[in-house]
This record gives C-alpha cells, structure tokens and sequence, in this order.
C-alpha cells in the first residue's frame, strides 16, 4: 500500500497561489522552505507531513480540500479506507500516519456533520446541501440531487466552473426514529478535470470521464425521512430532482435491496457499472455500509 502527497497538485496551487515561489508558501506555513520543496518535487517520496494539523494548515494556504492532498491507487484504496477506518475508531495514528488524523472527524459518525473544525481555522466553510427523503423528492426509495458548477465569489459574468480538484462527501442519518440518529458518511466523490471518480467506505471505487459541463446527479437509495447532506469546501449549486433524463451522468448510493440492476438483474453490490446510464458516462453504483 503506497499513499504520497499529490505533488503535480502541489506545484499548480503554488503556481496559482504563489505564482511558482514554494518559498511563499512556506513563509504562509511558517516552515523552512526545503521542507517544501522536498513535498512537492517528484524525486522525493519523503517526508510525509508530521500531523493532521499541517496537512490541515496546507490545504488552507493552496485552498484544497484536505483528502485532495494525497495520492493513492484504486488498487490499494480497499486496503487503506480499511486501515484508515479502524485507526479513526482507535484513535492510534501514530501507530499508522499522523498525517490522516483529522480523517475521523470528516469519515466516523458525527451528531453534528460535517465538521466546522476542519475549515474555521482558514475562515473557509463549508458548503452543504441538505435535502430530506419525503414527497416528490422520494421516488421509489430514491433521492436525486443534481450537482452544478457555481460562479466563484465576486464574479459575476463568465462560465461556472467546478473547482479543479472539488470532492463531494455525502453522508446519511434517518430521522423517524425514537432517539436522534448520528450522520453516517457513504463515501466520496472526486472531479478532477474531466474525471469523475467515487470512493465507497465499503472500499469499492469508480473512474469515469465527464463529456459536458452542465455537472452530474447523485443518487441514493433511502427511507422516508432520512436526511441526505452532500458537503464540499468549495461552491457549487444544487437542486433535488423529481426526474432525471437517462442518459445524464449519475453517481449512485446504493442500499439493500438492490437499488440498481443490470441486464443481469444482480443487486449492484456486484454490477461496478450499471446498464443505466449515458453511453459515455455509466451510471457509477455501490453498495453503502449499513
């Protein structure tokens, strides 16, 4: 299992933020500058950041999202969201990577999601839609939130852009039950460039490639009355959807019963790529954890 920093990301935000000087950014750190330099050149797979709260502080300074920061393959992502997971219950990053600390308090369950701790300390915030399983918007034990790019803030003319990485977390919790229920995040979604990749907590993941520009649709599998939140660090615009045009890109929350079948008729914990979507872009379904 190999996890790096994403240094080609690294060197464009300190191109964007700091037009190319890495000692800009580390002057905003407040470290030596080498120490930068050694993050972000391509001969150097050493060393990590030290802990959570620096990976934290560099996502401020470049304006990513924190899990943007990291490299991994698809190949190894079933091992290191397990890892990640059981370390986040014990609390024992030292014994791991100090560096994914702040992990548990954006993946376990939360009472109060997502966590206003990971974005204060850079006056950032986050950017959160909120949409409830009833009525119109519950089609046969399905939610669909449609997810548009949003003009950046102080611009008024130009075309809406998704930030470039942008990460969506979604994350559930019913609310018809007898005491109050904790949110339970399903996975992630990533966009980068034209690539649309989710992330399961099951460890199952997903790449496929965007053709246009008017965004995708998330999709959940849920019970009347829950709470579905969709969070980003950055803008974007949503809508919940009482239909959906087939052919539109669409990443898919799956819950048992199987929600998504294929030609097959297997529940979609066993079809990565259902039959239902745009011949571009399949429709991208998992099987959330219980």
């Amino acid at each position: 299992m190999q996890l790096t920093l994403n240094k080609a990301l690294l060197r464009r935000k300190i191109d964007e933020h700091y037009a190319g000087r890495a000692a800009g950014l580390a002057d905003r750190l407040g470290i030596h500058r080498s120490t930068v330099f050694r993050w972000a050149d391509d001969g150097e797979e050493l060393p990590l950041p030290r802990s959570a709260d620096i990976v934290l502080e560099l996502s401020h300074a470049l304006d990513v999202d924190p899990l943007a920061l990291w490299r991994w393959s698809r190949h190894d992502f079933p091992l290191l969201i397990s890892r990640v997971l059981r370390t986040a219950r014990t609390g024992r990053w030292p014994d791991f990577l100090p560096a994914l600390g702040f992990l548990d308090r954006l993946l376990l369950p939360m009472d109060h999601w997502p966590p206003s701790e990971l974005v204060n300390p850079s006056h950032r915030r986050w950017h959160t839609y909120r949409v409830r399983a009833e009525g119109p918007l519950l089609r046969e034990d399905r939610v669909t939130v449609r997810i548009r790019p949003r003009l950046a803030p102080n611009v008024r003319v130009g075309r809406p852009e998704f930030e470039d990485p942008q990460i969506w977390y979604v994350a559930t919790r019913p609310t018809r039950t007898p005491s109050p229920e904790w949110f339970k995040v399903g996975g992630f979604i990533v966009r980068s460039g034209p690539a649309l990749s989710l992330y399961s907590l099951t460890g199952l993941s997903i790449d496929a490639e965007l053709t246009g520009d008017d965004g995708f649709a998330i999709e959940a599998t849920a019970a009347e009355g829950t709470e579905i939140s969709i969070a980003s660090v950055h803008r974007y615009q949503a809508e919940g959807l009482t239909e959906l045009s087939p052919n539109f890109p669409t990443v898919r929350f799956c819950q048992p019963p199987p929600c998504c079948t294929g030609e097959t008729g297997a529940p979609c914990a066993f079809i990565p790529i259902c039959s239902v979507g745009a011949a571009t872009l399949p429709a991208l379904s998992f099987l959330n954890p219980s």
